[in-house]
This record gives structure tokens, C-alpha cells and sequence, in this order.
């Protein structure tokens, strides 16, 4: 049984609170249906998470493109030092997209405090886009984390800005942990150097 193996070229992914930018190539658009999702070197998240955050399904029909670009949504969260990808076409059948992963192995604990919104809603909207949004996070998650929480005080009707700050915790036995909150509720916490804003390296590449 023939195999068409597409590969695409390496590319560097540049992430940033705007969004990932991605040097594309055009590859051949055959849309036909992802029969198998293959994912390597990732122990946090399960394949069924990954391919919902990556906006694609089983069987669903589906082009290079939007399989490239799924791979892009991935690298936007953050979570991920390097995401690779292969995928290959087999006549008569369809797509199995592979995925090798490498995880930001640093994670901070996360809180949210709005003033008038329960912690608890505010985590199940975050569920409810994402099931990778967990209760801790790699610091190059925050631009992920910060605008996903505006998207959902606007639709709130609220206009706050949000701000991350790193703290150390003394319940936590002196760990640091990230708060999420109106920047104005923020005065009296100090940003350890550590936390940083600016442009996360992501690539996103074929292997």
C-alpha cells in the first residue's frame, strides 16, 4: 500500500501577546478525513485534549493547512518548548498526524482573583476553551492565559485589565505563584525578575 509522506519546511514561530507568526509554505490542499492523531514526549495532557485544543477531530475532513495551523494553536498556548509535526496521506483512506512534543518543564501555580467573579467560574470558562488550561502554568503561558481571562470579562461585560505577577507563597512552602488580577488590585506585589514579559521562542517544525 503506497504512502504520500508531505514534509514541510522548518519554520521558526515567534510568540507573543499579538499571536504566533509563522514563515508557511503552500503545500497540496487534498482534503481528506484525520483517521489518526500519533503524539510523542507529552505526559501532562492526554491526545484527545491536545487535538480539541488543536481544533480538529477524528474523522473530520481535513487539509496540510488546517492541520499546520492546529499545530500553530498548540504552540500559542505556551505549554510547549517545540512542536514538531508529520503527517501522512494514504490513498484511499486519509491523514495520521504525529506530533513530537517537548513541554515547558517549569510550572507555577495559578490564581485569579477578580473582584465579583468567583475563582471556580472563571476557571470552568477557561475549561470550557481549552481543556489545557489547568491551575499551573509555564510563565510562557501567561500571554494565553491573560488574553483568553479578557476575552471572557468582555463577554462578561467587564473591561478590566489583567496583569500576572509572580509572588512567593508561604503555604506553598516558599513557592512561587502566579496571580492573575486587575493590574489596579496589583500595586503592593512585586514582580520578581524572573517573571518577565516579551517574545517566547516556540518553533514549530516538520520531522
Amino acid at each position: 500500500m503506497s504512502f504520500t509522506t508531505r514534509f514541510l519546511t522548518a519554520c521558526l514561530a515567534l510568540f507573543s501577546v499579538a499571536g504566533l507568526k509563522l514563515a508557511a509554505t503552500t503545500p497540496s490542499e487534498t482534503r481528506s478525513p484525520l483517521r489518526l492523531l500519533v503524539v510523542m514526549g507529552h505526559s501532562r495532557y492526554s491526545a484527545a485534549d491536545l487535538l480539541k485544543t488543536a481544533g480538529l477531530a477524528i474523522n473530520a475532513r481535513v487539509t496540510p493547512s488546517e492541520m499546520i495551523d492546529g499545530c500553530k494553536t498548540l504552540a500559542e498556548t505556551g505549554l510547549f518548548e517545540k512542536v514538531n509535526y508529520r503527517y501522512t496521506l494514504e490513498a484511499g483512506d486519509g491523514y495520521q498526524l504525529t506530533l513530537r512534543l517537548v513541554e515547558n518543564p517549569q510550572l507555577y501555580k495559578v490564581k485569579i482573583a477578580v473582584p465579583g467573579i468567583a475563582e471556580e467560574e472563571l476557571w470552568a470558562d477557561l475549561k470550557s476553551r481549552s481543556p489545557l488550561f489547568t491551575q499551573e502554568m509555564p510563565i510562557s503561558s501567561e500571554a494565553w492565559y491573560l488574553s483568553t481571562l479578557q476575552e471572557i470579562l468582555r463577554e462578561r461585560g467587564r473591561s478590566e485589565r489583567l496583569t500576572a505577577n509572580l509572588r512567593t507563597d508561604a503555604r506553598f512552602s516558599g513557592k512561587l505563584e502566579v496571580i492573575v488580577s486587575p493590574s489596579v488590585a496589583m500595586r503592593d506585589v512585586v514582580r520578581e525578575a524572573s517573571s518577565g514579559h516579551g517574545t517566547i521562542a516556540a518553533p514549530v517544525a516538520s520531522f
